[in-house]
């Protein structure tokens, strides 16, 4: 599978991706996987040529650069908004007028909104009472990071269009995929015609998110996300960095951000 997505060229979906990422790729790409961050980075890019977006990521920066609200950021919580879309209408001003996502192939959802269907005779999940009682399974979650994604494209290319989006000079350093031109500009070297407007086609519609390309959310640390396909991490203040030895195996973090705080030193990451 990796190897079918890598000649693809075409761009990887996940949700909260860090650790997933790492573990297929020991599993399958380089088993142990490289102790330099600088060479995970590049067996990252080299595995996923075409790119890497993390929905957690991409619907924290919406929300907060464009007042979102979105709020709960889980996979399920996020697919029960987004799919909401009356609230997505109500929410997100001028998604009706957008255009690319769902328009002129079958999935317009009404007023440019994309609608996400199950394939044809792959209905088990369809019409759940409580999607959250599928959540975690692998089939279900992998559908709802997609249909998660394909509103949240829709909400930056509206946005994009209304001004801009914050981030964007960050440049991606995606590897061309075999068959097409090495300025990534997705014109086939060789192929049929149809290849070549199919990757012109999907270039253009990822644009309003490229500037989240690569970004992975990072849980329980003041790093804002991973940058997987830059060339530098953001760099977080960190004016206090102690060492902690003398507790004993087990100690709760609880317990410790206690007897920080009652030393005076504040809060505490």
């Amino acid at each position: 599978v990796l190897d079918a997505i890598r000649e693809s060229g075409r761009p990887v979906v996940g949700h909260n991706a860090s650790f997933d990422l790492a573990y297929s790729l020991a599993q399958f790409a380089a088993h142990p996987l490289p102790r330099a961050w600088a060479e995970y980075k590049a067996l990252v890019r080299a595995s996923l040529p075409g790119g890497l977006y993390d929905t957690k990521h991409l619907a924290a920066q919406l929300s907060a650069a464009h007042g979102l609200g979105l709020g709960d950021t889980s996979l399920g919580g996020l697919y029960g908004k987004l799919m909401d879309e009356g609230w997505l209408r109500a929410s997100v001003s001028g998604v009706a007028l957008a255009t690319g996502v769902g328009r002129g192939r079958g999935g317009g959802g009404g007023g440019g909104v994309p609608e996400v269907l199950h394939a044809p005779g792959h209905g088990g999940y369809a019409g759940l009472a409580d999607p959250g009682a599928k959540a975690h399974e692998a089939g279900f979650d992998a559908f709802m990071t997609g249909a998660v994604f394909a509103r949240l494209l829709r909400i930056a290319e509206v946005k994009a269009a209304r001004g801009g989006l914050a981030g964007e000079d960050h440049a991606p350093q995606l590897v061309p995929a075999p068959g097409t031109a090495p300025d990534g500009g997705g014109a086939a070297a060789a192929g049929p015609s149809s290849e070549a407007a199919a990757a012109a086609e999907r270039d253009a519609l990822l644009q309003p998110v490229l500037p989240y390309c690569g970004r992975v959310h990072v849980n329980r640390s003041d790093l804002p996300y991973y940058d997987l396909y830059g060339a530098a991490d953001p760099v977080v203040s960190r004016p206090a960095v102690l060492h902690v030895a003398g507790f004993t195996p087990g100690t709760r973090p609880y317990y410790l951000l206690q007897r920080f705080q009652a030393a005076g030193l504040g809060p505490l990451q």
